[in-house]
């Protein structure tokens, strides 16, 4: 039986694997901490790391909508920042401010970076 059709094996309780990356943010010191999400069509940023920066900010008010749930009415802010691409390159972006993006810890990527970076050289 072809192991994409042999129903016995969906663990509902698995892992789910995230896609992180660390990106230079243009004129900082710092990276932003990314999770590329492919079934979101905004990006969100949390407000603890955009107060840490200074990042410029508006305020406004939003409707957030997620899976299965109804709107919620938010006030917020609209932050700015600029990621630097591989390249060097700057890509302005923006985002809704949002208190925590998830339940649970964003993983600590050191130690792959440092596994990257003796596999590189």
């Amino acid at each position: 039986m072809d192991s994409y059709t042999d129903m016995h094996l969906v663990n509902e309780y698995a892992e789910t694997v995230c896609y992180f990356q660390d990106i230079p943010v243009n004129g900082y010191n710092e990276s932003a901490r990314t999770f590329w999400d492919e079934g979101s069509n905004r990006v969100l940023i949390r407000e603890e790391f955009g107060e840490a920066l200074g990042l410029p900010k508006k305020k406004i008010r939003y409707s957030l909508e997620a899976v299965g749930q109804e709107p919620i009415s938010r006030t917020g802010y609209i932050y700015m920042l600029g990621l630097v691409d591989m390249q060097g390159n700057v890509h302005q972006i923006w985002g809704y401010s949002i208190d925590r993006i998830m339940l649970s810890s964003v993983p600590d990527l050191l130690h792959f970076e440092n596994c990257l970076s003796s596999c590189a050289n």
